[in-house]
């Protein structure tokens, strides 16, 4: 029995590692739609729809390579929780993309880093998950890391800053609802019986999405083909040939499938809180992978510019003030825009190992004496459930 668990156990880690570097990967791809293509203006939802069309393909192919789609019960309280959690998870999108279009992903960065403290919060409310003070202040250093890349020299937007200000924050709030949900899913399983499997929910969550946003793409996108996806790509600060927009798109989509697959797979195993605190080591290595790709130009053999060296993605970056010193002011601000991004990995990491170091493990369960299959199923069921108190 311990075995098993410790399998169960290593599994989660594994997966929780791919939603953090998938996470990473997609902000980096976005960063090169927006060199390379445009992207497709926000109105249009299309990156949102190929998303979850994504989502549901990977998580089908996943239900069908395991044969799981039969596994575990469902009740009308499960379907309940994992419908909310679909539509806060919609809403989430559909708001992050506005926000990204219209901040950059630096300022986004800075936004969506209240997704950890809302998640926790409405896992501690919700789902009384029990959280001590040390985690609470690993909880405060995640978030804190995060908003120090804003503080006080704030992020240039690059679009209306109100309208990325107010979308991303509440794009923050929806996904960040949408965490406890989707574990309320698993914990809503009557006692006795094992849950849905994790891709068979994954799949279940993305289908409402891909109809309301598939109906959109047909009804408002389609008609507007030029306007909101062919220009854009014009008009994108170094256009690229229709196969590698259409390599990008489908690249970002993959990545997000492939990061709600594994948010599913990591749930039941770890829960809510350690997911979201994961979203900090998430955002810092997003700030050094934007470094390392971004910061400086990118060019072709012959000379010329794949795309120019952006000075804003890099890690010792000054947002504005110029730095030859003259006035104290001047001279404090740029040194502080220096610092910001390391200062918030550095915070940011201290705040994921101090929560990894007090997580304490899972208590073992005792089974109530049973026989034949009862007992198996019962076992099983242990077996299954047992990592849900890493959330603790």
């Amino acid at each position: 029995m311990d075995t098993a668990v410790a399998v169960s156990c290593t599994s989660g880690q594994m997966w929780l590692s791919v939603f953090v570097g998938s996470g990473v990967m997609i902000s980096m791809v976005f960063e090169l739609l927006h060199l390379h293509a445009g992207p497709a203006k926000q109105e249009s939802f299309l990156l949102v729809f190929c998303c979850y069309m994504a989502q549901l393909l990977i998580g089908g192919a996943w239900v069908l390579g395991r044969h799981s789609w039969q596994r575990g019960v469902w009740t009308r309280p499960m379907v309940g929780a994992l419908l909310l959690s679909s539509v806060c998870n919609g809403l989430a999108q559909a708001l992050d993309y506005i926000s990204l279009n219209q901040s950059g992903i630096q300022l986004y960065t800075i936004l969506h880093s209240m997704v950890t403290l809302f998640a926790v919060a409405i896992a501690f409310v919700l789902l009384r998950v029990r959280i001590s003070a040390g985690q609470w202040v690993a909880v405060l250093a995640v978030v804190t890391g995060l908003v120090l890349t804003g503080v006080p020299t704030p992020a240039d937007a690059q679009g209306n800053f109100v309208l990325a200000s107010v979308s991303g924050a509440a794009g923050a709030l929806c996904l960040a609802a949408s965490y406890p949900l989707a574990e309320l899913v698993f914990k809503l399983a009557p006692r006795g019986t094992m849950p849905p499997s994790e891709e068979a929910c994954a799949f279940s969550g993305a289908l409402l999405n891909v109809l309301v946003f598939g109906t959109w793409t047909l009804a408002f996108t389609v008609p507007r083909w030029t306007e909101l996806v062919l220009d854009p790509i014009r008009d994108a600060s170094y256009p690229a040939p229709t196969a590698v927009v259409t390599l990008l798109y489908f690249a970002f989509a993959a990545l997000v499938g492939v990061h709600t697959l594994a948010f599913w797979k990591t749930m039941p195993a770890l829960g809510t809180v350690p997911l979201a605190v994961s979203k900090g080591a998430q955002q810092s290595l997003t700030f050094v992978l934007a470094h390392v790709l971004f910061c400086h130009g990118n060019e072709h053999d012959d000379g010329e510019h794949l795309f120019r060296g952006d000075p804003h993605q890099c890690m010792t970056s000054v947002q504005n003030g110029n730095a030859s010193g003259h006035g104290g002011g001047v001279a404090h601000a740029s040194s502080w825009s220096h610092m910001q991004k390391p200062l918030s990995f550095v915070v940011c990491c201290f705040g994921c190992v101090f929560y990894a170091v007090l997580k304490r493990p899972p208590p073992k369960r005792r089974l109530a004496p049973a026989s034949g299959a009862a007992a198996t199923a019962e076992a099983v069921l242990v077996v299954e459930s047992a990592p849900t108190t890493l959330s603790d």
